[in-house]
């Protein structure tokens, strides 16, 4: 285990109890989180800010904060893998304040990631995550520039730099849609009721049919699922821009690539999507 991995940045103020386990490692979210979580996933807002932080947070399912962000080691010591981990958005719920506060009146303060191979395979399952929500962004604005706006405010409509049509570039982003909600039927060890939980609220953000439809059948067979946070509109916009120059020059496609890059982003580049 890495020096990050043992660094603890204070002392419990008092014992508790441990979150319960999967056998990889992983913190068993059905034990350990269900009864935290009052509301109907679908009532959680998506966007927590100031008008709604007093009822509403993102809760990190691996804290606390000094200890994933490394304070105190060399940069050059700093072990990236357990960062991004522990930072990904898709290992944080939103829930109400005072449950958020239940919570950490019952279970450890300080909650250790798992073994690194097990970050590093959710953080592959991260990047198929990232790249499902830079199709439905970037099919939508292939086939409706304006709706950047939505997305990303201020950056105006997309002017476009690739040689497609507006047709032809959703058909790519629907395929590979497809082909990533395969890939998520079977992820490596991100629990399915996490990507439930992301393809429901991608669809609240994006009109696509094809979303509605897979979020309708995961629901059908398990009504459970997880209120998890998204990245930003801005971040799968960018993504798709990068699917779509990859497509354009005729590069294949790289999922093992990304995987190692795309989970690994801490900012996006401002860029524009080929309308």
């Amino acid at each position: 285990m890495s020096e990050a991995q043992t660094y603890s940045a204070r002392p419990f103020s008092k014992p508790r109890r441990s979150f319960p386990r999967d056998a990889n490692g992983l913190i068993d979210l059905d034990a350990s989180y269900m009864e935290f979580l009052i509301d109907d996933p679908k009532d959680v807002p998506i966007i927590i800010n100031t008008a709604n932080k007093d009822e509403w947070l993102y809760q990190h399912v691996y804290f606390q904060r000094l200890f994933y962000t490394q304070k105190g080691i060399s940069r050059f010591m700093k072990d990236m893998v357990l960062s991004q981990f522990c930072e990904a958005p898709y290992n944080q719920m939103g829930m109400r304040t005072r449950e958020e506060g239940r919570l950490h009146s019952i279970y450890e303060e300080h909650v250790i990631a798992p073994q690194p191979e097990i970050q590093r395979k959710s953080l592959i399952d991260f990047s198929n995550i990232d790249i499902l929500g830079a199709t439905a962004i970037g099919r939508r604005v292939a086939l409706v520039p304006e709706a950047i706006e939505h997305f990303s405010p201020g950056m105006g409509t997309p002017n476009g730099f690739v040689d497609m049509s507006s047709v032809q570039k959703a058909e790519y982003f629907d395929d590979e849609m497809e082909k990533t909600l395969q890939i998520l039927r079977n992820p490596l060890v991100t629990p399915q009721r996490v990507i439930t939980g992301v393809i429901s609220r991608l669809t609240r953000i994006v009109n696509n049919e094809r979303l509605k439809e897979e979020t309708s059948s995961r629901i059908r067979d398990d009504r459970i699922y997880y209120p998890v946070r998204l990245r930003s509109p801005g971040f799968y916009y960018n993504l798709g821009v990068q699917l779509l120059k990859d497509q354009a020059s005729g590069m294949e496609n790289q999922r093992s690539r990304r995987s190692t890059f795309i989970a690994l982003q801490t900012e996006v580049d401002q860029v524009e999507l080929a309308a």
